[in-house]
């Protein structure tokens, strides 16, 4: 063969051996099998260079990595760490939870505290976890399918210990932790701020007064928090979704915070944040109080008439609580959103934008001219009865506010937004589900709600 022929020849002699190999492994185990044909196919990528197309993993990989500062340490454990670069962060790769970590080693069957302590102090401020959705995953594995993998293996209930621990810890971080980036299949976790997002709270952390629909009811209260503060002066910060009807009148919003029964004072208010001040003496917040202003649903052409306080993300204290969050995506005025450019989605499948019946977009600020008074949602013609309205059953909410609907036809669905929207900072989109193989299509065994293509405004 010729010179420039080489790489070629060099992929053929790899593909053939590999081939050999898998042929050999054919009647062994069908992990094995899977992990030569793999490497067939990475080794025939590289001699040729091609890059392997891991479809959305890869962009959901770098949403995580844009939320943390360049040069900022991050310890990861994602499904494909090699799509990382590994030049814009120091990059811990945790392989095994517990088996290799800086000494005196992260600590184990101690909690999350205990894991964020640990990096914390090396400093290691971020955390990016992620196949929460993956069926292989050890996690998942049943004791008949570990048998199968690791036949001969004696510490295959250690390793699992390990990685079942691990995830309890991160679960735990998840529920305490400002989220800097979440994808459908992976978060960043800041572990250096502590974050209570109504809906999502763990015990022992009690939340009343929040609604259904992310907004308080005027008085929200958390209780059993464990929210250990370092040196002050602190800030305490309310996350808002970017909407409200008195946004531009702080007086008409009339909100108190109260950190442990005292009241904070409020430093100042943007249509994303309140921001308020916390005494240098705060060690430790145990218990929240938020109250403000309410409106009514009629008050702004809504299609309930609920009482509603305010559109609360989250509340934050610690480091960087009030930095702005790294991942908003300010969309171009007449730009539609497409699901996959949101900052944070949940309720959606990766491939074609499916929901499950009930899918969030939030983390953008999609503006609303005055001269708009509808958003509309575009779906994909993915979607086997998508020129029947009625079998969709579609319901919008936008910034936590029923819309609504304006008629439609063909996948093409307008709502009717309520007045003053202004910006629109979170959807929900609601809808009937099928199973594609109850209705004969395929085998996709999947409970699928619609494809979305696009939200954007229109007159």
């Amino acid at each position: 063969l010729p010179p420039e022929a080489d790489g070629r020849h060099d992929a053929l002699r790899v593909a053939g051996a590999l081939g050999i190999g898998l042929l050999t492994l054919q009647s062994v185990l069908p992990a094995a099998r899977e992990t030569v044909v793999e490497s067939a196919r990475n080794a025939l990528a590289a001699v040729s260079g091609r890059a392997v197309d891991y479809g959305p993993s890869a962009a959901e990989t770098a949403a995580l990595q844009r939320a943390v500062p360049p040069g900022a340490a991050f310890l990861e454990r994602l499904r494909y760490p090699f799509l990382l670069d590994f030049a814009r962060n120091p990059v811990l790769v945790d392989s095994l939870a517990g088996m290799a970590s800086p000494p005196p080693g992260m600590p184990t069957f101690a909690g999350g505290s205990a894991v964020a302590r640990f990096l914390l102090d090396r400093s290691v401020r971020y955390l990016a976890y992620g196949s929460r959705n993956d069926p292989e995953r050890l996690l998942d594995l049943s004791e008949e399918d570990i048998t199968d993998r690791y036949p001969r293996s004696r510490v295959r209930w250690v390793m699992l210990a390990y990685h079942r621990d691990f995830e309890a810890s991160v679960e735990e971080l998840a529920a305490s932790r400002r989220h800097l980036a979440e994808e459908p299949e992976s978060f960043m976790l800041d572990l250096a701020t502590w974050e209570l997002r109504p809906g999502s709270a763990a015990p022992p952390a009690e939340v009343q007064g929040e609604r259904e629909d992310g907004w308080t009811d005027g008085d929200l209260r958390a209780r059993g928090l464990d929210w250990t503060l370092g040196p002050g002066p602190h800030e305490v910060v309310v996350a808002l979704h970017g909407w409200h009807p008195f946004a531009a009148d702080t007086a008409a919003l009339n909100v108190r915070l109260e950190a442990g029964g005292r009241e904070l004072p409020l430093l100042r208010a943007t249509p994303r944040a309140l921001v308020f001040g916390a005494p240098a003496g705060l060690k430790r917040l145990t218990e929240l109080r938020l109250r403000s202003a309410t409106f009514r649903g009629r008050d702004v052409g809504a299609a309930d008439d609920a009482e509603r306080g305010l559109d609360v993300e989250a509340v934050r204290a610690g480091t960087g609580a009030a930095e702005p969050d790294p991942g908003v995506l300010a969309v171009a005025e007449g730009a539609p959103l497409r699901p996959e450019e949101a900052p944070h989605r949940t309720g959606f499948f990766a491939d074609n934008n499916w929901t499950g019946g009930d899918g969030v977009l939030s983390g953008f600020e999609l503006p609303v001219p005055a001269s708009q008074h509808h958003l509309v949602l575009r779906l994909l013609p993915a979607h086997p009865f998508r020129k029947d309205t009625a079998r969709l059953a579609v319901r919008l909410t936008a910034n936590g506010i029923p819309l609504v609907s304006d008629g439609g036809r063909n996948g093409v669905l307008s709502f009717l937004l309520y007045r003053g929207a202004g910006v629109v900072g979170r959807l929900r989109i609601v809808s009937s589900t099928f199973v594609p193989r109850d209705e004969g299509i395929g085998q996709d065994t999947r409970m699928l709600g619609v494809p979305v293509e696009s939200v954007s405004t229109a007159p």
